[in-house]
Formats: structure tokens, C-alpha cells, sequence
């Protein structure tokens, strides 16, 4: 959303309507949901920030987020991970949440033939054809938690959301 035009008009849905509905409902999000969630709502915030302007203020931001998620969760499931491996969890979690797809072949799961503009009969080796960004053996069920949190986070931004400008 790049509008310059923020104005609020009664007779039709503007780009400042989806902004109040946002801000109430991550704002509701936050007193509703138990203390993970709480957490998540400035993160989901920061996703969104960085969804829209995909600026590396925004990036840094949003890491570091979900970097203070992810200490939650590492002291509430007792991980016990180091700094280091906390910092690389949120990382590669942002990075899957943000682009999911397999870097290698763009999601498409088989790469391009060369210099033809059909796909080749073998699997992308990175993803195995699944076209999706595969996790590191290393700490996967941690990642797989912080993105399963960020992933309900959005869609709960999102019902509420739909809630707001329902009514």
C-alpha cells in the first residue's frame, strides 16, 4: 500500500480504513492472546512494515522481532539454545516466512533447461521438487515452531482485519 491520499471517505473503503482497521486489530490481538502472542503482535506489525516497504530498516526491524520471539519461546519450551543459535532460528524463520519458496528454482520445483523456455525432467536438488525453501537439519523443529507462531499471527491479523471492516 503506497497511497499518498490517506483522507477517510464515508461512501467508500480508503487506504486510511484498512490502516484503522489494522491498528485496532493488532492492538486487540495483543490484550487477547496469551503472552506468545502478545509478543507476536509486534512482530506481526513488523512483518507487515516490511511486507509493504521490503526496506532493510524494516528488515532489521522485523529480525529483531522475532528475535525477541524467539527468545520467548527458547525460555518457555527450554530449548536452551545459545545466542548464536537463537539469532540463526529467527533468521532462517524470517527468511522462510518472508520468501518460502526454494531459492534454486523459484518455486517452480525443476529448474529451467538451458537456453529453452521449458522446464528440465529432474527435481530441483535443493527443495527435491517441492518448490519450497527447505530448513537446516540444525534447530529445524525450533524454526518450525517460530514459523508455525508467525504464520498463525498473520492469519489472526488477518480475520480481525476482515472483522473491522465488516462492521
Amino acid at each position: 500500500m503506497k497511497s499518498s491520499n490517506l483522507r477517510l471517505n464515508f461512501e467508500r473503503r480508503t487506504d486510511a480504513d484498512y490502516l484503522i482497521a489494522l491498528g485496532a486489530a493488532s492492538n486487540r490481538q495483543a490484550r487477547d492472546r496469551d503472552e506468545t502472542m502478545a509478543m507476536g503482535a509486534s512482530a506481526a506489525g513488523q512483518l507487515l512494515h516490511l511486507h509493504i516497504s521490503g526496506s532493510v530498516v524494516a528488515y532489521k526491524s522485523a529480525l529483531e522481532s522475532i528475535l525477541s520471539l524467539t527468545e520467548h519461546l527458547d525460555a518457555r519450551h527450554g530449548w536452551q539454545l545459545e545466542v548464536h543459535q537463537l539469532r540463526r532460528v529467527a533468521e532462517l524463520a524470517l527468511a522462510h516466512h518472508v520468501s518460502p519458496v526454494c531459492p534454486d528454482c523459484n518455486g517452480q520445483g525443476y529448474h529451467m533447461m538451458p537456453g529453452a523456455p521449458v522446464k528440465s525432467d529432474k527435481a530441483c536438488k535443493t527443495c527435491r521438487g517441492t518448490g519450497i525453501r527447505p530448513l537446516p537439519r540444525r534447530n529445524r523443529q525450533e524454526i518450525r515452531q517460530v514459523i508455525s507462531v508467525l504464520e498463525t499471527l498473520d492469519y489472526t491479523l488477518e480475520v480481525a482485519v476482515a472483522r473491522y471492516l465488516r462492521n
